[in-house]
């Protein structure tokens, strides 16, 4: 979230000191060792005897693994030559190293492992390599073996092909170790396209050349961490009979064939592979030009067997479909076959209960069936898609062919459905099933659908989706009136109930409404009281959603940078800091702009001033992991109090004055004291990235963890507790109210959590675009918090802006000088 990937892999390279049940073995080159690492026994050390100067690849591999692993390396002399955290994860479980070594002597190699639960085998083993790779002609069905051991190595081969002679290119890759990026240009030396991650870390490309001639392919490692062996290789794509069945093989891990499909329009095909000694393939339709298609995976019931059902061409045209293994090691032969398909027999009777398959093609097409129902029984029916981009829609007629209900679209979904419907007269009705006519792109009007027809309203899954900014939320005569428009609340059954629930008091009140009706809700409350409002379906299961905090937030200003940190001052100036120009700027309630220092060291994204916090005198602080700093603002000088800080994240003072520092470049949260002395209190939590103090006068710190990220305590004796476990993507900013409940800004999916003294958590915003600094503003604005929105997601709202959000609750003064004893009390 924060942008700082390049710099986090630079920061990561520290190397882990065995400390506890360390295991030493001796290994040489040519030599594969197993071993066990466990909670007991998490570091393994190895010494290596070189005799020979060389390049070598060191290789540590695992089966599968849920902690963090370190591979590093020392020379004869004891010094640091690399070290490889398992870059390559999950694609590859294990980690491995290619280096050049030239100090003749015994190296150390030094495995461990963090946070580990359970033992888990691996094994270990040193190869010699060589690489030969010189500018050399691929030739179709031999591999040619290639090898990247530079972050800037790029490796060229030569393709003499035909206009219009469709191949197919694969790069495999031992182990997924590798992830390359596969580049071919034409014979004039355009750059035809680059290949990145296909099914796997493995990049597999289609061509079908405009012009003849020899056109080169380049194979180069994706970012600083691909480094190891490859395979490259060039097959035909041969044409297949329709109705025939055709042989194939998946020759080496990763490999694919490829075969011409020569489809016609107004035709409907399946598309089959049944692997013939054990092969689990995937299927993968492709266009001419490379784009995808559609893939279809292994049959559950029948593993050997993979079928692509119900494909309809928009027109004549040749696809191309490619074959392989499922699983990355698979390998074997299979039979392939492209079989033509009658189309469905009309007004087949469809039965309560029942759920038929059925193929929608060529564009145009529409499939009857015939239903009976009785008067005053609720039904619904269900079309769904199965296969490709087809979106369906379901229309119901009467016997004069009458439309009595219809549907193109569900809530939430390209499905459609009529839920709970209820008809006036029984008989038999005719239910017609066809692709969208809305949809632009013409392959979405076919695929394969799948009709269900039940009693009641069973197929309604979603809850009641509601446009929150959309409700008008005023006070008047000790109530608070909730309005919600026509169109703010949509629902795929109706009638919705609705409750206003009141946040402080649980006052409620209740209303109800129709589809495409608008509601008004009241509920005893005091001004400034926040609201949230339940819906409730009449499906089957009675779907609830609980909307965000009401009112929402109010736009302060637009930045033209990209706001980041926040602070508010005892006046409700606003501070904020942008990251990527190297600036504070501060904005008036009114909105005015204006620049308090600039020209602050900056490196782009969070690499630069970060974070912010007031002292005991007002006086503003702020870290910048560009030059590892705390300063304070001196008028429009920036003057330097902590230096030698690791990539800090967020800052804070205690009662004392003490300055807290998380630091995201060494995973530690250290104190310093009035005085210049300085100590780690936290050093056990993965990417500290938050910080503030609750009500209890404890430090409560969040951390931006890849989707595991939590909420932790540190407790009256200093250890470390977690306080929530992982919520967020990413912890960006965390504060607190008076209340002890705590407010918790998630940039990635852009999201502000609240959580309560009870631990019970409630999205309070949603649709923000990269929220990362919170702060709670002071006196009348003491139950607002200001947040600053990155702009990273401009399809959200308030990209690039500072927004104001209504708690209806006071937050915690800052600085803790000023916070009243009642305040700090449990």
């Amino acid at each position: 979230m924060k942008l700082f990937a390049w710099i986090a892999v630079a920061l990561a390279l520290i190397i882990a000191s065995p400390i506890i049940g360390t295991c030493q073995q001796q290994i040489v080159v040519g030599q594969t060792l197993t071993g066990v690492l466990s909670p007991e026994q998490p570091v393994v050390t190895y010494r290596m005897p070189l005799e020979v100067r060389g390049q070598f690849q060191l290789q540590l591999n695992m089966k599968e693994r849920d902690f963090d692993i370190n591979l590093a390396l020392t020379n004869p002399n004891g010094e640091f030559v690399a070290q490889n955290p398992g870059r390559n994860y999950p694609a590859f479980q294990g980690a491995h190293l290619i280096e050049t070594l030239v100090d003749l002597g015994t190296y150390t190699i030094t495995i461990s492992a963090s946070g580990i639960q359970a033992p888990v085998d691996f094994s270990f083993t040193i190869s010699a390599l060589s690489d030969t790779n010189t500018i050399s002609f691929l030739t179709k069905n031999s591999p040619k073996q290639g090898l990247i051991s530079t972050s800037i190595e790029q490796d060229q081969y030569l393709l003499d092909l035909a206009r219009g002679q469709a191949v197919v290119l694969a790069v495999m890759t031992p182990d997924l170790v590798l992830n390359p990026i596969l580049g071919v240009f034409s014979p004039t030396g355009e750059r035809l396209f680059v290949v990145d991650d296909f099914v796997t870390t493995e990049p597999v490309a289609l061509l079908v050349p405009e012009t003849a001639g020899v056109h080169t392919v380049v194979v180069a490692p994706r970012s600083g961490a691909d480094i190891g062996r490859y395979q490259i290789v060039v097959h035909d794509a041969p044409l297949v009979t329709l109705g025939e069945v055709t042989s194939g093989d998946v020759r080496t891990p990763g490999d694919v064939a490829a075969f011409e499909l020569p489809l016609l329009k107004g035709e409907a095909y399946d598309f089959i592979a049944s692997g013939v000694n054990g092969l689990e393939s995937t299927l993968i339709l492709l266009e001419a030009s490379g784009n995808f298609i559609t893939i279809a995976d292994p049959d559950s019931d029948e593993p050997t067997r993979t079928v692509l059902p119900g494909f309809t061409p928009v027109r004549n045209e040749s696809l191309y479909m490619l074959v392989l293994g499922a699983e990355h090691e698979q390998t074997g032969l299979f039979d392939f076959e492209v079989k033509p398909l009658e189309d469905e027999s009309e007004d087949l009777w469809l039965n309560i209960g029942e759920t038929l398959t059925t193929v929608i093609g060529p564009i145009g097409d529409v499939d009857r069936y015939k239903i009976q129902v009785e008067a005053g029984q609720n039904y619904s029916l269900f079309a769904q898609t199965i296969w490709h981009l087809l979106d369906p829609s379901v229309r119901v007629l009467n016997g004069n062919n009458e439309e009595v209900f219809f549907n193109d679209n569900a809530v939430l979904s390209v499905n459609s459905l009529l839920s709970g419907i209820e008809f006036s007269a029984a008989g038999e009705y005719v239910v017609e099933i066809a692709g969208s006519a809305n949809q632009p792109n013409a392959q979405a009007q076919t695929g394969v659908a799948a009709i269900s027809f039940a009693t009641g309203a069973p197929f309604d899954n979603a809850s009641p989706a509601m446009n929150d900014p959309a409700a008008v939320v005023t006070y008047s005569d000790g109530k608070v009136h909730v309005v919600l428009p026509t169109g703010s609340v949509l629902d795929d059954t109706m009638p919705v109930q609705a409750m206003v629930i009141v946040d402080q008091s649980k006052a409620e009140g209740q209303g109800t409404f129709s589809q495409g009706g608008s509601a008004t809700i009241e509920a005893p409350a005091s001004e400034g009281d926040i609201v949230f409002v339940k819906l409730r379906d009449s499906s089957d299961r009675q779907n609830e959603f609980l909307s965000p905090a009401l009112p929402g937030p109010t736009r302060i200003a637009q930045i033209n940078g990209t706001p980041y940190a926040v602070a508010v001052d005892q006046n409700n100036k606003l501070f904020i800091t942008e990251s990527f120009s190297g600036r504070i700027i501060t904005i008036s309630q009114s909105g005015r702009i204006e620049v308090a220092v600039g020209n602050l060291p900056t490196g782009g994204g969070s690499f630069g001033p970060n974070s912010l916090a007031f002292d005991h005198n007002g006086v503003l602080h702020f870290g910048n992991a560009a030059d590892g700093t705390v300063k304070k603002l001196v008028g429009t000088q920036a003057q330097t109090v902590v230096s030698g800080v690791n990539f800090p994240t967020a800052i804070a003072f205690d009662q004392a004055g003490a300055l807290y520092v998380a630091q995201r470049g060494s995973d530690v949260i250290e104190k310093i004291m009035p005085t210049g002395e300085r100590s780690v209190i936290v050093s056990t939590v993965r990417n500290p990235s938050a910080l503030a103090f609750g009500p209890d006068n404890l430090l409560y710190f969040g951390n931006d963890d890849a989707g595991q990220s939590s909420i932790y305590r540190v407790a009256a004796d200093g250890s470390v507790e977690r306080y929530v476990e992982a919520i967020a993507a990413g912890v960006e900013s965390i504060v607190f109210d008076r209340d002890g409940y705590l407010y918790v800004a998630d940039g990635t999916p852009g999201l502000l959590y609240r959580i309560a003294p009870d631990k019970e958590l409630v999205v309070f915003t949603r649709g923000l675009s990269g929220a990362v600094g919170l702060a709670f503003g002071h006196g009348e604005l003491e139950t607002s918090i200001f947040a600053a929105n990155m702009g990273l997601a401009p399809d959200r709202r308030y990209p690039g802006e500072i927004i104001r959000i209504p708690t209806g609750r006071p937050g915690i003064e800052l600085p803790f000088a000023s916070i009243p004893d009642w305040m700090l009390m449990e």
